[in-house]
């Protein structure tokens, strides 16, 4: 992502990051979007490179987004309307349906936002069985 980075701001040009770790998502997808989002952000603010996060969904995220911000680092993001509206149930969708307290987070900060973004990425129904089963595994 450094090089990536680098590269992106000799060409004037943007990363856009769905912050996830395709390792840690197996087993908490708070912390995969959390250490992401802090890698990426650190990134940013080494290289003076672009970067939009897509999808932010946790609060911990969205507060170090607005510090980074504050900061002066170049980097901009969007949140998902059913990350603004829905908390604590089992939708199948990614990142995850959040806590209520991630929810007033994302209301708080909502006016801050450079970009509200509905996102759609269908998953067959033995993709999303292949994944609860291996986060159950993962779980027990």
């Amino acid at each position: 992502m450094c090089k990536a980075m680098v590269k992106a701001k000799e060409m004037d040009l943007t990363i856009i990051s769905h912050a996830e770790d395709e390792e840690i998502v197996l087993v908490d997808t708070r912390l995969s979007e959390n250490i992401m989002t802090l890698r990426d952000i650190y990134l940013s603010k080494l290289t003076g490179g672009r970067l939009h996060l897509a999808h932010v969904s946790t609060k911990e995220s969205i507060n170090e987004i607005r510090k980074a911000k504050k900061e002066g680092a170049p980097i901009t993001c969007e949140v998902t309307p059913h990350h603004i509206a829905l908390y604590n149930n089992d939708y199948r969708v990614n990142p995850s349906i959040r806590e209520k307290e991630d929810v007033r987070c994302n209301h708080k900060r909502y006016k801050g936002w450079h970009s509200r973004c509905n996102s759609h990425r269908p998953c067959t129904s033995i993709q999303k069985k292949i994944k609860r089963e291996v986060l159950l595994e993962y779980r027990e």
